[in-house]
């Protein structure tokens, strides 16, 4: 009989090529899930700037102050003016493919937010018969939407 006393090279060599397959096996299933996550936090960041466009949009749309929405391009910006009877003003500015909302009171801009990035579209804003009309992209992710205006 063989007296076994501590561990041999042979068991130890062993033990050592599990180990490098166990942890090769657990870093190739990391980096897939972290792959995937990063994915679904790219799909939702889109679908959370489209919702805090249109949270915007509708509060300015189902005022009841509101006089005056015109729409129109500038160079290469995209812009929705947007006029109130308590002489402030918002307009939503594409540029640079962010969208921008602008909160001026006589003339001067008081507040100024990105809702959008990774923004792209020909006609983004169209203002039709007492209608809005919302058609873009956002990070490859098409989105569209109709208002209808009380002015």
């Amino acid at each position: 009989m063989r007296n076994n006393k501590g561990i041999t090279l042979i068991s130890l060599i062993i033990y050592i090529i599990v180990l490098m397959i166990v942890i090769a096996l657990m870093s190739n299933v990391t980096s897939y899930f972290l792959k995937n996550v990063r994915q679904i936090t790219l799909n939702e960041a889109g679908d959370e700037d489209y919702l805090r466009l249109t949270a915007f949009i509708t509060k300015d749309i189902n005022s009841e102050d509101l006089t005056f929405a015109k729409d129109g391009m500038e160079g290469e910006n995209q812009y929705l003016v947007l006029k109130f009877g308590n002489k402030e003003t918002h307009q939503y500015i594409c540029n640079n493919n962010n969208i921008y909302f602008l909160n001026i009171v006589n003339d001067n801009t008081t507040k100024k937010i990105n809702l959008c990035a990774g923004v792209s579209g020909d006609n983004i804003f169209n203002v039709n018969n007492k209608k809005l009309y919302l058609d873009l992209k956002i990070n490859n992710k098409n989105y569209s939407s109709n208002f209808s205006m009380n002015i």
